[in-house]
């Protein structure tokens, strides 16, 4: 019994200490941050003479995101390119540090769910000594 409790007792200290390290990294996000994905796409203009028409084509730069439930494209002009990519990427590093969060909250309470189990006597009433059977009051002295 001791190796199993010791080895929950080890998990449980690690995912706590992995939980505040990913605290730690959500405390430190000072923003702004913002919803959505940068999107790099291909297009064509439609004007025959231009290089698009049998080359790459023309980059165009939007921020994907949903808005009321539906995914919208939203132009993102050059000069402000690096900012909104910057801050779309903080926001991702933050999601991803939240959902790791609670995926260890979810293991630290199965963990400790399985160290109750594994420290429950096996029959609680059997293992009860006559003084804690008599509701914890000390039996009364013989003879006087």
């Amino acid at each position: 019994m001791n190796i199993d409790t010791s080895r929950l007792r080890l998990l449980i200290r690690q995912a706590e200490e992995s939980r505040q390290d990913h605290v730690q990294a959500i405390l430190q996000e000072r923003g702004p941050l913002r919803c959505g994905s940068v999107v790099r796409v291909q297009r064509k203009c439609g004007k025959p003479t231009c290089h698009c028409a049998t080359g790459d084509g023309h980059h165009t730069t939007y921020l994907s995101c949903k808005h009321d439930g539906k995914t919208r494209m939203v132009y993102v002009p050059a000069e402000v390119e690096p900012k909104v990519t910057e801050e779309a990427l903080r926001y991702r590093r933050l999601r991803q540090h939240r959902a790791r969060l609670a995926k260890l909250s979810a293991q630290s309470l199965g963990l400790i769910d399985q160290l109750q189990r594994a420290l429950l006597s096996s029959d609680p009433v059997k293992s009860l000594d006559a003084s804690t059977a008599t509701g914890g009051r000390a039996r009364p002295p013989q003879g006087r």
